[in-house]
């Protein structure tokens, strides 16, 4: 007997240490960015360097960077799998023209997922969607998601969706499964005869609606409850000219209040009819538009001698904390190169109906690069709204403006290994000393960088993570000061190892 306990304690602790292994978790590290580059992942747990185009059951990825997608085939969640896209500055994983497949469970918290909707030139749609299958569980809470093609669920799949936008290129479908929306905007952007479409069984599938708008835009294209539990309650439903179709059929339940587009130059033919059982569509009028924290008349980026010029305009603002604009070019990933946080220029004005100018001056561009811009309204829950990009071509190198500040651009890479650029600009004073230093959390200068005279204009300088002495430093957190007469501002760094 106990030579029957003895061997089966050791098959015990055989098996567990074999378990575990199994788990592999890969962390994004904010270097490069792409789904297939080593780089781009922490791993532990062993297994590959990347995590591939399928996630196996067990696995984890936590995406906390901007991370693009560029493998060959979809991404496939498996059951038991998990993907994570999380992060305080909400940050995109972009997938250009591929699909994800979730069997697993994705969240995303105050985050962004993006399958553009449209392909580099900005005008051929693309395809992906992103299909949540049987079994598969999808979170959503205070993010911004954008499909090229279809936001649709299978029988048996739940989404959680609370706070935040969803943009469909083609449609938003719930096939038998079980849907949550609070405080959501849904635009189906209706590339061809996109629809919003509830299609479950009695007793197979819901949809509950808390202060939901959605908007189904270009016409042709229809809001439809076809059977089905659906309760709650839809803030607006904006058909867009053409001819559309707002009804319910069948078995549903509960009370729906329904509001459909018009204009003064447009008769909106919009059809609107009841479902047979205990569903009502209560009309509730004519909705000219659905309330944006912020809109936006215009949004433009000039090529100037001085720099990119990013002007905006907004015509009215809702809880507008302030602005935060991007930056890329191809290939690499969105920078944050401004923000309300550390720039009054970008401050909103909180709630008004008035309009408001908005510009900044992108002095760290080179000559013959294509830029784009993109820029983001953040509210007073802390929740981002992405609007439409931009692109410039710089053909000149920028001069040197009297009426710029001093300005530094966050570390890039960050986090890095092993080197990391510095960018400031000086204004128009010539032969002032100019100071950057590199200190440790304890606040230990750990290199000298530059102490020097210097003239108006754009300056960039890269450490190699190395101290004064040439040697190479931990991996942590490291302050640079960068000193212009008597301003001084610090960026923050981290070394990885």
């Amino acid at each position: 007997m106990k030579k029957m306990l003895f061997f089966l304690l050791f098959i015990v602790i055989l098996i567990i240490p074999y378990s575990g292994f199994a788990q592999v978790t890969w962390t994004s590290t904010g270097v490069n960015g792409l789904w297939n580059n080593a780089a781009t992942w922490t791993v532990t747990g062993g297994g590959a360097t990347t995590p591939g185009i399928t996630i196996a059951s067990g696995n984890s990825v936590f995406v906390n960077h901007t991370v693009t997608y560029n493998e060959a085939g979809d991404l496939t969640i498996s059951s038991g799998a998990l993907l994570k896209i999380q992060d305080d500055t909400l940050k995109t994983i972009a997938i250009d023209g591929r699909s994800i497949m979730n069997y697993g469970t994705t969240e995303i918290r105050n985050a962004a997922l993006v399958i553009p909707m449209f392909q580099t030139d900005g005008t051929t749609p693309a395809n992906g969607s992103f299909e949540n299958k049987t079994g598969g569980a999808v979170i959503v809470r205070d993010a911004y998601i954008e499909i090229a093609e279809d936001w649709a669920a299978d029988e048996g799949s739940t989404r959680s969706f609370i706070r935040g936008c969803l943009y469909t290129g083609q449609n938003y479908s719930n096939n038998k499964s079980d849907d949550v929306l609070e405080e959501v905007c849904v635009v189906v952007a209706n590339h061809s005869s996109g629809n919003f479409e509830v299609s479950c069984d009695v007793g197979t599938g819901s949809i509950d609606f808390t202060n939901v708008d959605i908007r189904v835009e270009n016409g042709g294209g229809a809001v439809n409850f076809n059977k089905g539990t659906v309760s709650g309650n839809i803030s607006t439903i904006y058909i867009g000219a053409g001819v559309g179709t707002i009804y319910a059929s069948g078995d549903e339940t509960g009370t729906i209040a329904v509001g459909y587009y018009c204009a003064d130059t447009y008769t909106p033919n919009t059809t609107l009819t009841g479902g047979t059982d205990n569903c009502t569509l209560a009309n509730v009028g004519c909705i000219c538009d659905i309330a944006l924290p912020v809109e936006l008349s215009s949004f433009t980026v000039e090529a100037t001698n001085q720099g990119a010029l990013c002007k905006w305009t907004t015509e009215s603002e809702i809880e507008n904390l302030g602005f935060i604009l991007e930056r890329k070019t191809e290939g690499t990933a969105w920078l944050e190169i401004a923000s309300y946080k550390t720039d009054d220029r970008l401050l909103g004005h909180g709630s008004t109906a008035s309009a408001n100018d908005y510009e900044y001056l992108d002095v760290f561009v080179e000559p013959n690069t294509t830029y784009e811009y993109r820029l983001a309204d953040i509210d007073y829950n802390g929740v981002f709204t992405y609007h439409a990009t931009r692109k410039v071509t710089v053909e000149l190198t920028p001069q040197a403006s009297v009426a710029n500040k001093f300005t530094v651009m966050p570390a890039y890479p960050n986090p890095f290994n092993p080197n990391t650029t510095i960018s400031y600009f000086i204004p128009n004073k010539d032969g002032t000393l100019v100071q950057v230093k590199v200190y440790d959390i304890l606040g230990n200068l750990v290199r000298t960088l530059l102490d020097a005279n210097q003239q108006a204009g754009n300056y960039s300088i890269v450490w190699d993570g190395k101290d004064d002495s040439g040697d190479l430093v931990a991996g942590g957190t490291y302050f640079s000061s960068i000193k212009y007469g008597k301003e001084n501002k610090t960026i923050k760094m981290m070394l990885l190892k």
